[in-house]
Order: structure tokens, then sequence, then C-alpha cells
């Protein structure tokens, strides 16, 4: 499972800038770069922050489906891509743990219908795309 969560400190920092951050820091933050967009103001930063959280847990998934694509495809290994939303950034309600990604499907019926889900209710683990 790939995690990521409201208000996240390593996206901001890379969204702002990281470049008075020890090497250490900044070759972990590297690694955020590919995955995110840009922000504009105060506003289009919160909105992008959590635009980028998720394209960050996106970019992470597909890292893992590409790197254990056989097991995936033998029904043996499952990449989850989650969002924890302690802000209720989705308005689904403060610490609700929302599915946005299996095994890189971001498509909402295909997360719906995949066999991973058959035991969970449906309002528990699906959150629309924005």
């Amino acid at each position: 499972m790939v995690l990521g969560h409201s208000d996240c400190g390593a996206i901001k920092a890379v969204m702002a800038g990281y470049e008075n951050e020890p090497e250490s820091i900044k070759t972990e933050l590297d690694n955020l770069k590919p995955a995110l967009l840009s922000a504009g103001s105060k506003d289009d930063f919160e909105k992008a922050l959590v635009g980028n959280i998720r394209k960050n847990v996106d970019f992470q998934i597909n890292v893992a489906v590409g790197k254990y694509r056989d097991l995936i495809k033998e029904e043996k290994l499952t990449a989850i891509g989650a969002f924890y939303d302690f802000k209720n950034d989705f308005g689904k309600g403060r610490g609700k743990l929302l599915i946005m990604n299996v095994n890189g499907k971001t498509d909402e019926n295909k997360i719906k219908n995949s066999h991973v889900f058959e035991d969970v209710r449906e309002e528990d683990i699906i959150v629309r795309r924005v």
C-alpha cells in the first residue's frame, strides 16, 4: 500500500522549494519531482497540494506495478494507493482512508468492480477522482 495524507510536508517542500535543506533530504525530495504539478497563488497551492499528493500516490503505484507485474497478474499481490484524509479535503469526513488506485487503475468503476473489495462496502472505499 502506498499511502498519501492530507497536508504532506514532503510534497509541500517540493512545491515550495527545498534548496536550503540538507543533501540527504534533497535526495529524497528529488524523487518526488516527476509526479508533481506546480502551484500559483495560496488558494491554488492548497488545491494543487491535494492534487500532487494524489499524483504522487499514483506515480508510486505505477512504479510498484511495473516492478511486481507478474505477481499482480497472478493475483498474488495487489498494489493499493490510498489517501488518509485527516483534513476532510474530499468531504467524506475527517480521518477517512480513501482508496484511489488499485494495480494502476484509477477509474472509479474499475475499482468498484475489483475482486479485492468484494466484501467491503462501496462508500467506505471509493471517492470520485477530481
